[in-house]
């Protein structure tokens, strides 16, 4: 007669102690090795298969990427570098609610630089909630779960502006709103959105994050954090209506700053596209690496693009060609701005520290 297992304290131990073991450990790296190497594939076959449904040829797309005007990769690599100062901003303020204060001056921005270059070839959001937990834990002694909550909360405002911009495509797309009316109603949504953010946000945000921590998937990361009523307190007077319309403008800035990027993609590859089908294409971007499973994305923010330029009315190969060119160039001018944020980060580290060695590292 086999003995039933229950799930009890003891069998959780020993759980957490066989993957303490250099066995469990490898076990535990292959599988993740795995995972990455099937979302990468997963990533690939999303962008192979809306290539063949654009009708495109590598031909196409090789001639698309040599009439790529050079000045648009400076101007979108400008672009990423603000982008990179923005998000580097948001953190902190997001941080500094739920207490949390990096002292490696200038750690916002060189983290945000080399965890968007880690997006690119990891699961997005894996790598910021993991990567500013991280970070926040090796500079400030912050426990890991709640810099991932901090993350979350963030990420909040990041879906938050998309999403109001997105009340208007429906109507957009099917013709019912010319582009002044839409950009009215999109612009309308966002004013109404900062309202209630400011207005509600004490008790919205604590609430959604309670909500949130319910989804299997984040519960396992946070485990219990956001729900716990004594995380959802935000310190600091954070919880003011000035604070939280603080950060909902500086999101505001931020999805701009991206869809003016889509903009500059646009000019530079010589693709005609609107400007509400610029402030989707957008949106799409932001939510797409939310809730992305593969790199960076790959494939999953090709198909949303590519869907909402041709809902748009833009031709099939057209609408491909931008997803694919904006993959490239975006991954380009990301590669670019983490480099020189390293390298400025970096040179005045050693700067900083060879005229007073003898001061402690952060």
């Amino acid at each position: 007669m086999k003995k039933k297992h229950s799930l009890s304290t003891d069998a959780i131990k020993g759980g957490v102690n066989e993957y303490a073991t250099p066995r469990g450990n490898s076990r535990v790296k292959v599988l993740r090795v795995l995972a990455i190497l099937a979302s990468l594939c997963l990533g690939l076959l999303l962008a192979i298969s809306l290539f063949k449904f654009g009708q495109g040829s590598l031909h196409d797309l090789s001639q698309a990427v040599i009439t790529f005007r050079p000045m648009g990769i400076f101007l979108i690599t400008l672009s990423t570098l603000l982008h990179f100062f923005i998000t580097a901003h948001k953190w902190r303020l997001a941080a500094a609610a739920w207490g949390q204060e990096m002292q490696f001056k200038g750690g916002y921005v060189f983290y945000t630089a080399i965890i968007a270059l880690l997006g690119q070839f990891l699961p997005y959001q894996l790598a910021v909630t993991g990567g500013r937990a991280l970070a926040l834990r090796a500079h400030d002694n912050i426990p890991i779960r709640r810099g991932i909550a901090s993350t979350i909360y963030d990420s909040f405002f990041d879906v938050l502006v998309p999403l109001l911009i997105f009340c208007s495509a429906p109507l957009y797309c099917t013709g019912v709103l010319s582009t002044a009316h839409a950009l009215l109603m999109s612009i309308t949504m966002l004013i109404f959105g900062g309202f209630m953010v400011s207005l509600a946000g004490k008790h919205f945000l604590p609430f959604t994050l309670a909500l949130l921590a319910r989804i299997p998937i984040i519960k396992q990361k946070l485990h219990g954090c956001a729900a716990a009523p004594d995380d959802t307190e935000f310190p600091n007077g954070a919880h003011s209506s000035l604070y939280f319309g603080r950060i909902y403008l500086w999101s505001t800035i931020r999805f701009m700053n991206l869809s003016f990027r889509c903009a500059l993609i646009a000019w530079a590859a010589g693709i005609p596209v609107g400007l509400m089908p610029i402030l989707y294409v957008g949106g799409v971007g932001v939510v797409s690496l939310l809730i992305s499973i593969t790199p960076g994305a790959l494939g999953i923010t090709e198909w949303g693009v590519a869907g909402i330029l041709k809902a748009s009315g833009l031709a099939s190969t057209q609408a491909v060609s931008f997803a694919l060119l904006a993959r490239l160039s975006i991954l380009t001018s990301v590669c670019i701005s983490a480099l020189i944020i390293a390298t400025v980060t970096l040179v005045k580290w050693r700067i900083r520290n060879s005229k007073n060695p003898f001061s402690p590292r952060q």
